[in-house]
C-alpha cells in the first residue's frame, strides 16, 4: 500500500482508486510498513470488512491523514494500531489520525484493538476545517489512556451516521475546543467512562 502511494500522481481532477484484495496486510505477512501516510485525491477500497484487514501488529498507527483532501476509505478493517509515542500528536490515534484535512469519507470500516496514549484510540481528528464523514463504521475494543477510546475530536466536527461505538476502554466519543459533531442513527454503548464527553467547549447535535 505504501509503495502504491509513492508511485501514483493523483490530482483534484483525477482521483485514483487503490483496490485492496482480500487478505491481511501486516509487517509479518506482507511486509507492509505503518503508518500508511495517505495523500490527497486517493481512495483506499477493500474487498470487505472481514476480508481486507490492515493490521499494524502494534508497530505504529495504522493510517495518517494530514494536510490532505478528498480521501475515501471503505470496505476494510483497521486493527492493532499503536500510538504510545513520546510527543503530541504522535501519541494520538492508533487507528486513523486526521489533521488539517478536508472531505475525508470513511465508510463500511471496522476499527478494533487499537491503542493510544492520548485522544482517540480508534479515530482522532485535529483542526479539520470542513467535516469528515463517517458512515456505517464500527469502533470497538480500543484502548486509550486519556480522552476518547472510540473517537476524539479537537476543533473538528465530523458527521457520523449509521454506526456503532461500543466496548471501548475509555470514552466512546470525546470532543473539545469547539467541536460540534452531527450524530445520527448511531449506537454508543458499553464504553468505559462516558459514552460521549464534551470538554473544553465541545458540543453535540
Amino acid at each position: 500500500i505504501t509503495y502504491a502511494l509513492e508511485i501514483i500522481a493523483p490530482s483534484e481532477d483525477n482521483n485514483i482508486n487503490i483496490y485492496l484484495d482480500e487478505g491481511t496486510y501486516s509487517p509479518s505477512l506482507t511486509g507492509e510498513t505503518y503508518p500508511i501516510n495517505t495523500i490527497s485525491n486517493v481512495n483506499l477500497i477493500g474487498a470487505g470488512e472481514e476480508l481486507t484487514i490492515l493490521d499494524a501488529e502494534q508497530t505504529d498507527r495504522v493510517i495518517t491523514i494530514e494536510y490532505s483532501e478528498n480521501i475515501f476509505i471503505s470496505n476494510l478493517s483497521i486493527i492493532n494500531g499503536y500510538a504510545f509515542n513520546e510527543s503530541y500528536p504522535d501519541d494520538c490515534a492508533g487507528g486513523i489520525f486526521i489533521s488539517f484535512s478536508n472531505n475525508i469519507i470513511i465508510e463500511n470500516v471496522t476499527l478494533m484493538y487499537n491503542d493510544a496514549f492520548y485522544a482517540g484510540a480508534g479515530i482522532s481528528l485535529l483542526n479539520n476545517v470542513n467535516p469528515s464523514y463517517f458512515n456505517n463504521i464500527s469502533i470497538s475494543n480500543n484502548y486509550v489512556e486519556y480522552f476518547g477510546a472510540g473517537i476524539s475530536m479537537e476543533n473538528s466536527s465530523p458527521i457520523i451516521s449509521n454506526s456503532i461505538i461500543n466496548d471501548n476502554i475509555g470514552d466512546g466519543i470525546f470532543m473539545a475546543y469547539g467541536s460540534s459533531p452531527i450524530i445520527s442513527n448511531t449506537t454508543i454503548v458499553n464504553n468505559i467512562y462516558d459514552g460521549v464527553w464534551g470538554g473544553y467547549g465541545g458540543g453535540i447535535f
